[in-house]
């Protein structure tokens, strides 16, 4: 089966175990009409959840079916969102133009690499802020999320192969 990832959840929401979550603006239309979503990693198994309710428009808020309590929600936390290719109604030329509003998009799932500190973390997402791109990254060595921007001159190297984005950042960054 082909899924598409559509989205992520960011964290839980309240205490009945709803969820806040991005979707990719391509998708959003599409959002109200699954039934049924895929939750996992990018690579591996995908665990189905039946959509109770979605509402919001700026931030969207998810309540899935048998998930009630905000100790659940939490366990969701930072999964991608996957829905099954025949479950959208959208071309794959449509797809991915909607997609292609990042230039650093594709480096989801890629490890981040300084040329000092070594492995730093797993790039989680791609943010897109008025001034540059910023990459998230869930960093090997503690439970945190930093952003560190997606800058040319920082950018010293991007592996395809071995999905890995190698920087020089400036000196006391993650420390922020």
């Amino acid at each position: 089966m082909e899924y598409i990832e559509i989205g992520k959840i960011h964290k839980a929401h309240g205490l009945k175990g709803e969820l806040k979550i991005r979707v990719d603006d391509v998708f959003i239309e599409e959002l109200g009409n699954l039934e049924v979503l895929f939750l996992g990693k990018t690579k591996g198994e995908k665990i189905p959840y039946f959509v109770e309710s979605i509402r919001g428009s700026q931030d969207l808020i998810l309540k899935l079916e048998e998930i009630d309590q905000r100790e659940d929600a939490t366990l969701l936390m930072h999964q991608l969102i996957f829905a099954r290719r025949t479950d959208i109604q959208l071309s794959d030329e449509a797809i991915e133009e909607g997609l292609s509003d990042l230039v650093y998009g594709y480096l989801v799932a890629y490890c981040m690499e300084d040329l000092t500190l070594g492995k730093i973390g797993e790039i989680v997402g791609i943010e897109e802020f008025p001034q540059q791109e910023m990459a998230v990254i869930k960093l090997y060595d503690q439970e945190q999320e930093v952003f560190i921007p997606l800058t040319e001159q920082w950018i010293k190297e991007i592996d395809k192969l071995n999905k890995k984005v190698v920087m020089e950042l400036p000196e006391g960054l993650l420390d922020l």
